[in-house]
């Protein structure tokens, strides 16, 4: 596939992306000159045979992707819209309508069954790739986003965005967002590992980043009455002060547990 900007029957094609199927035989391409473009191409890789070209976008394509049955071709537009293609450019095309501004970005789900589209409008929504039902639409960020990408397990979704943070979203909407922050410009690209354990980003601040995916646990919660001491006894910096808040806590716990066992003593003469 190719998306790029047509002037007249020629097509001069700037290539970002080309995304190769199990067969080797077909590859997909997007791009982008200074002209608007309203269709895709799908050709052989090897040259041979006619391209397919698929029309009906009104605006430029920013992006082509294969479905992973290699059935499919998904595209993004500037018209606001996705849309998903027979590859054989066979039939009418599944049209995503509801994002407010470009859609700059489309990707499938592992599966097949879903597709991720984000949009200058700063939100991310999935879809049925039917075309059945609403959209879950993700929103959060403050600017533009950039790209989103599923996760090799399908259960996760990461954006970029031009407000300089990666979000990474449970697939189904639930809980809220791990924002990831540092870059000092705009996240132009993200992807994950092939264990889906760390995401790599891409900025204009001339840097990429890799990172865990997953939360960082927190610190353990230790239950019971909560103590106070002088600042002192917990700088961790002084092994002299880290013995004798040992030490504290020892005298502390031997006075519980002997309080407990009085307790019980006096429990026990009562009844």
């Amino acid at each position: 596939i190719i998306a790029g900007d047509r002037r007249d029957e020629h097509m001069e094609v700037l290539v970002d992306l080309c995304e190769v199927m199990a067969d080797a035989s077909l590859c997909a391409m997007g791009g982008f000159t200074p002209l608007p473009v309203r269709s895709a191409l799908a050709l052989h890789a090897d040259g041979s045979g006619a391209p397919v070209t698929l029309r009906g976008h009104e605006g430029a394509v920013w992006s082509a992707a294969w479905s992973p049955d290699g059935d499919r071709i998904l595209t993004a537009s500037a018209d606001k819209t996705a849309r998903i293609w027979s590859a054989d450019g066979a039939g009418t095309a599944v049209v995503l309508a509801g994002h407010a501004s470009s859609v700059v970005s489309a990707a499938w789900s592992p599966d097949g069954e879903h597709v991720v589209t984000a949009s200058h409008d700063s939100t991310a929504r999935v879809w049925d790739a039917d075309g059945s039902g609403a959209p879950f639409v993700f929103a959060g960020h403050t600017d533009s986003l950039l790209v989103a990408a599923w996760s090799p397990n399908g259960q996760r979704i990461v954006t970029a965005s031009a407000d300089k943070t990666a979000r990474i979203w449970n697939a189904d909407g639930a809980g809220a967002p791990f924002v990831r922050e540092g870059h000092a410009s705009s996240v132009v690209a993200a992807a994950w590992s092939p264990d889906g354990a760390r995401i790599v980003t891409a900025s204009a601040d001339k840097t990429a980043r890799t990172r865990p995916a997953a939360r960082p646990l927190g610190r353990r919660r230790l239950v019971g009455p909560r103590l106070t001491l002088p600042r002192v006894l917990v700088d961790r910096g002084h092994r002299r002060q880290r013995r004798l808040l040992i030490a504290v806590l020892a005298v502390l716990e031997v006075h519980r547990i002997g309080r407990l066992l009085g307790q019980r003593h006096a429990l026990a003469r009562a009844a």
